[in-house]
């Protein structure tokens, strides 16, 4: 009678399903499957056949060995009027509006229940015809997680027969992009849910699928070439190198050693990146900070040239300006404000949207000015700002008066005096209310423009401020 039992129950739960049981949705769903074999495509059409319509997958889903299975946002609506009777109740469409927006819309129990034995009967089936090695299926704690199943707790109990059949299999470790990307993504997973450690995962296993891990174990060790090394090895993977700017922006640069390691596998990352993301600006300002502060120029130099040659969002301007103007409020950070200007400057703006920040050409202006700083009048470092200054002046004029101010400082009254017509003639566009009176209130009091003053084109413009 035991072994009756068993077989009865090996035969349920043929393979491990990671993730099983009463799972709940908010905008969407996704079950991951890997086949002991890639599927043919007879095989893909059955299986495509079969599935649960609100997942249905297309040829594009099938990567190798591995298939995702998924619906998209609104998936709620889907799950009700397939295992529910059809429409969604009206007030939904009133309250949230159309299909595109109502995604608060949470299903019935029942329409719930059905798809989830759906799913399982659809794993079931497709076995038979492409036998299953896993199936894995993230929990939406969104939507309040999944009360896992015995198939579930079954299936974290065999984790480490699991991996000894991915180890022995050679085809493993010969995946690539997406079929690879869903494969680690997967198993991830599953060693979460199997709360299984590092350790306990051979390292083979383990540098293919969170090769993020063995980075942090070569930095310990401090050894900077073969933390490069691999990172070359894998930068094609553009989730290693998210990663690894990940676990970048947690080292503490101001320890010289870490510092020393940070740039360096800074370097190699920057080398690896296709594109940059808005979530990166964070790691290149960090960057540019230490490489300032280890007088690193080599490397400024590399980071303007490959920022000046890349199409960036109006954000890394932003930020990199917002952290300079913060290092200028310290006058023993001057020096580092004013690199980290010329960084946020290099970065190409083909048109002037509303979602750049245009202090930061105004900062930029006024932290080089003796007046200000104390540092002496840099005319080629002066010209160069302005160069890439004044086209925003019309935008906000008072880059036009921290350009007056270092043409006064070097002696150049002519265009001082042009950009004092500025000044007035775009008086209306000041961003800050009462602004242009106190800047020409500043004109006419200072002692940095008593030269401007006594300038006889000043008594005629005098009369219009």
């Amino acid at each position: 009678n035991k072994n009756k039992m068993a077989k009865k129950t090996e035969n349920k739960h043929p393979f491990p399903f990671y993730g099983a049981g009463d799972a709940q949705y908010y905008e969407w769903a996704e079950v991951i499957v890997r086949f002991i074999k890639e599927p043919t495509k007879d095989q893909i059409k059955k299986i495509t056949t079969l599935a649960p319509s609100p997942i249905k997958p297309e040829k594009e889903d099938f990567r190798g060995k591995m298939l995702v299975a998924g619906g998209g946002q609104c998936i709620n609506m889907d799950i009700h009027k397939k295992y529910d009777g059809g429409a969604v109740p009206k007030n939904v469409i009133e309250d949230f509006g159309d299909k595109g927006t109502a995604t608060l819309f949470y299903c019935s129990e029942k329409a719930l229940n059905a798809f989830n034995e759906h799913i399982e009967k659809w794993l079931l089936e497709i076995h038979t015809l492409c036998p299953i090695q896993f199936a894995y299926r993230m929990e939406d704690g969104e939507a309040g997680g999944t009360k896992l199943s015995d198939w579930h707790k079954k299936s974290t109990q065999s984790i480490k027969f699991l991996i000894k059949e991915l180890i022995k299999d050679k085809n493993t470790f010969k995946q690539k992009g997406e079929e690879k990307e869903l494969f680690t993504h997967s198993i991830q997973g599953i060693f979460a849910f199997s709360k299984i450690k590092p350790s306990q995962i051979p390292s083979q296993l383990l540098d293919f699928t969170s090769p993020i891990h063995k980075i942090g174990l070569l930095f310990k060790k401090g050894k900077v070439k073969d933390i490069i090394k691999f990172i070359s090895k894998n930068q094609k993977e553009d989730e290693f190198t998210n990663e690894v700017s990940d676990y970048l922006k947690n080292i503490n640069t101001e320890n010289k050693k870490e510092r020393t390691v940070f740039l360096a596998l800074s370097k190699e990352l920057l080398q690896s990146k296709i594109t940059f993301l808005e979530e990166d600006v964070e790691l290149i300002t960090k960057v540019a900070k230490a490489a300032i502060i280890a007088k690193n120029s080599k490397l400024l130099d590399f980071l303007k040239k490959i920022m000046s040659n890349k199409k960036l969002s109006p954000i890394y301007i932003n930020t990199i300006g917002f952290h300079a103007y913060e290092a200028q409020q310290e006058k023993k950070y001057t020096k580092i404000a004013i690199q980290l200007y010329e960084l946020a400057l290099s970065i190409k703006v083909k048109t002037i949207t509303t979602d750049l920040d245009l202090s930061t050409y105004c900062n930029a202006l006024w932290v080089l000015q003796n007046d200000n700083t104390g540092l002496p009048a840099n005319k080629k470092l002066n010209q160069a700002f302005l160069e890439k200054c004044l086209p925003f002046g019309p935008k906000n004029p008072a880059i036009y008066f921290n350009a007056l101010c270092l043409y006064v400082e070097m002696n150049d009254l002519d265009q001082a005096f042009t950009c004092l017509t500025f000044v007035k003639k775009y008086e209306f566009k000041f961003i800050n209310e009462g602004e242009y009176d106190m800047l020409i209130k500043q004109l006419k009091t200072e002692k940095l423009f008593i030269k401007l003053r006594h300038d006889v084109r000043y008594k005629e413009i005098k009369k219009t401020l």
